[in-house]
């Protein structure tokens, strides 16, 4: 298992997350007990999730510590 750190999902993460799963940014601000301007203010980088709040996402939507890496192996392939 990663690190609390590594395992703090990103804005990045999430929109790419939210993309895989086909989920709304209601359906997150569900899972995470916020508006769902907070959810689009994480993914526009301008607030973080917490750890509680990554946990809760990546059991919500099945992601494991395996398909983070892979998403954000695939993030930064897309910025080259």
């Amino acid at each position: 298992m990663q690190n609390d750190s590594k395992r703090r999902i990103t804005g990045e993460d999430l929109r790419v997350i939210r993309a895989l799963r086909n989920v709304r940014s209601v359906d997150v601000a569900v899972v995470i007990d916020r508006a769902t301007s907070t959810v689009s203010s994480i993914e526009a980088g301008n607030r973080k999730l917490d750890e509680l709040q990554s946990q809760a996402v990546m059991k919500a939507f099945n992601i494991d510590d395996d398909l983070l890496n892979l998403i954000r192996r695939t993030i930064r392939l897309s910025k080259i």
